[in-house]
């Protein structure tokens, strides 16, 4: 084969590669509104949404080594043809691989990232794998022998059954290991530590490609939220009332957090909040919440 024939052949294969990648990713945080962001968008006439939700292929070492065939087969072509392509895979802003494999793969994606009070979303991801416990005890288990090698679980210490019963316990806990850089399984305060995750990609990625939400708008202002992403993506306002817009995952009425688990993170986050506050332009809500507090205490 001449290398004109192959440069070709390489040129067409990366042409058609692309048109199947997605434009748009949904990428956190946990417990911070992706699956109503994904559910709204995938109403929309001209959004392509993957198969399934949260596919993780470039968090996880274990997803990635299926490689791109498969990650392209999460999209039915004949659906897709002239949509816009996206997925929500919320790990995506915790796990440290993610944003360099995004960048190498496609560097002009869109990214969105909604941004939850860490202290609500710790405690409403502790009633989460709480229930889902309940419901099979060896979910986490499973899931984590599916999506990640071993090598990746070397430094992941399972958690004791008395932190699903005793929130206070479980958080304490799991900031005794971060000291030590361990990780408990099914994190409640690494993944609320937003400014260090959010930097990464603030630094591999132009403003113009970065979409920071705050939760509470997409759930006060809902309509107006989901026109700023279409914004954010080139596409006029769309007509809503054609969309169902119901909550997604509402959970069961909840008991209320204890008050010194809820000192406690307050204190935890306070730093992160103060970094996001000089990270973003536009900083959600609760970032200016923390500060009050801080400037209150001073």
């Amino acid at each position: 084969m001449s290398k004109l024939s192959a440069a070709w052949r390489g040129a067409t294969f990366r042409y058609y590669n692309a048109k199947r990648l997605p434009t748009v990713l949904i990428i956190g945080a946990q417990k911070a509104g992706t699956s109503a962001l994904f559910s709204y968008l995938a109403q929309h006439p001209r959004m392509a949404p993957s198969r399934e939700k949260e596919l993780d292929f470039f968090g996880s070492d274990f997803m990635y080594t299926k490689g791109m065939d498969w990650y392209f087969s999460n999209w039915d072509e004949k659906q897709a043809h002239g949509k816009l392509r996206f997925e929500a895979s919320p790990q995506y802003l915790a796990a440290p691989v993610a944003c360099g494999r995004i960048r190498e793969t496609f560097p002009k994606v869109k990214l969105i990232v909604t941004l939850r009070d860490p202290v609500e979303r710790a405690y409403s991801s502790w009633r989460m794998y709480r229930q889902q416990l309940e419901y099979d005890p060896d979910f986490y288990h499973r899931l984590h022998r599916e999506r990640y090698a071993p090598d990746q679980l070397v430094n992941e210490f399972p958690r004791l059954d008395e932190e699903f019963e005793d929130f206070d316990f479980a958080i304490r806990r799991e900031a005794e290991f971060m000291s030590r850089n361990q990780h408990l399984t099914c994190s409640l305060l690494y993944l609320g530590l937003y400014a260090q995750q959010l930097r990464r990609y603030i630094d591999a990625f132009s403003s113009s490609q970065l979409l920071v939400l705050d939760s509470e708008d997409l759930k006060l202002n809902r309509t107006a939220t989901l026109n700023r992403v279409l914004e954010f993506l080139g596409m006029p306002a769309w007509d809503w009332s054609q969309a169902n817009l119901a909550d997604v995952f509402v959970g069961k009425s909840a008991s209320q957090m204890p008050p010194q688990s809820r000192a406690f993170l307050e204190n935890f986050y306070r730093e992160s909040n103060r970094q996001l506050a000089e990270m973003l332009p536009q900083p959600p809500r609760f970032v200016e919440r923390s500060l009050a507090r801080r400037r209150a205490a001073a």
